[in-house]
């Protein structure tokens, strides 16, 4: 694996690492750690504007006590849509050795309600968290000045969907 300039693997370009950052530019104060969704909204909102006008998905990864390792926007969509796979989720967790990470993304709309495709990439994440040994410790949607929290809803792992939400075949 090669190097760039700045000392960050090719492999992983645009990854954010919040440890390089606090080296170089900053005395070694250690970063909060992560304790919940409002925690983690307050984080989201500085990775993601409020008033993109097309979809964003990102990935902030955390070390074991919860402390963001660094954060990369995974994918930018489009007004109403965005592809998600875990390959790109998951590649620069395994690079910063992370041991959980939580993901988010906006609705330009401003409606911060999940949407079928939400629920299925959240479930996806969270099994392919698993597979992997990474925890996905929430998926937060960003609508407006609030979020939404699969976490705080209770849907966050797979079949923990209220009876009444669930899709029937």
């Amino acid at each position: 694996m090669t190097k760039k300039k700045e000392g960050r693997p090719e492999s992983v370009p645009d990854v954010h690492f919040c440890r390089e950052v606090r080296l170089s530019y900053g005395p070694k104060k250690k970063a909060a750690p992560i304790t919940g969704a409002r925690a983690a909204f307050e984080l989201a909102r500085k990775i993601i504007d409020p008033n993109a006008d097309r979809e964003h998905f990102a990935a902030v990864y955390l070390d074991a006590k919860n402390v963001p390792l660094g954060w990369r926007v995974v994918a930018i969509g489009t007004v109403s849509s965005c592809l998600v796979h875990p390959r790109e989720v998951f590649r620069p967790a395994i690079h910063l050795g992370a041991a959980a990470c939580f993901v988010l993304h906006n609705h330009p709309s401003g409606d911060k309600t999940p949407s079928t495709e939400d629920m299925q990439v959240t479930t996806r994440l969270f099994q392919a968290g698993e597979l992997i040994g990474i925890r996905v410790l929430d998926h937060l949607i960003l609508g407006g000045r609030s979020y939404y929290s699969f976490a705080e809803c209770g849907r966050l792992l797979p079949g923990s969907q209220p009876e009444e939400d669930r899709i029937s075949a």
